[in-house]
């Protein structure tokens, strides 16, 4: 983490020294990687390659693959959409990816041979971490799932016509707000 924050300030003060100043559009032309991912046979490597739009005032991300020896460097997803958290699965014939280019984020499955990619999931919310399973024929998830609890307290109705107080709020729950 250290080397790869010393690197970016190398960069910098290059840049600075260059350009003198570095002013806030400069902002949009930065573009980094992030969640490198080694396949399993160790020749490949798939990693998310983020940017900002000046057009938008947004940061996109795009999955990039590159040989291990740095050659074959190209783009595996392309648009101003967000595709991240990308996973081999055991064999390597496979990747599995976050991606919000239908609107909304779903996990997708593309094989790795060029063949095709197809979209896995269609949640109306989002979900959390995923995980493939050890014989690549399950995928676990996180997701959120709102409940209805019943309440312990019953409270009456007020009679037609009557001019009571407002309700009382009951609260259940451990973690009521935070300021």
């Amino acid at each position: 983490m250290k080397t790869a924050l010393y690197l970016i300030l190398l960069l910098l003060s290059f840049n600075l020294a260059a350009q003198e100043k570095f002013d806030y559009p400069d902002v949009f032309q930065l573009e980094w990687i992030a969640e490198a991912q080694i396949s399993p046979d160790g020749i490949r490597i798939v990693y998310v390659r983020k940017y900002n739009d000046i057009m938008d005032d947004c940061s996109y991300s795009n999955l990039w693959i590159v040989n291990a020896d740095g050659s074959d460097n190209r783009p595996l997803t392309t648009g101003n959409h967000d595709h991240f958290e990308p996973k081999w699965t055991n064999d390597g014939k496979k990747l599995l990816y976050k991606s919000n280019q239908g609107g909304s984020t779903q996990l997708y499955l593309r094989w790795m041979d060029g063949s095709t990619e197809t979209k896995l999931t269609n949640f109306n919310t989002g979900f959390g971490a995923y995980k493939l399973s050890p014989d690549g024929k399950w995928i676990a998830f996180t997701q959120f799932v709102e409940s209805t609890g019943k309440s312990l307290v019953t409270l009456p109705t007020a009679p037609k016509g009557a001019k009571w107080a407002e309700a009382p709020k009951y609260i259940d729950e451990i973690r009521y707000r935070v300021d």
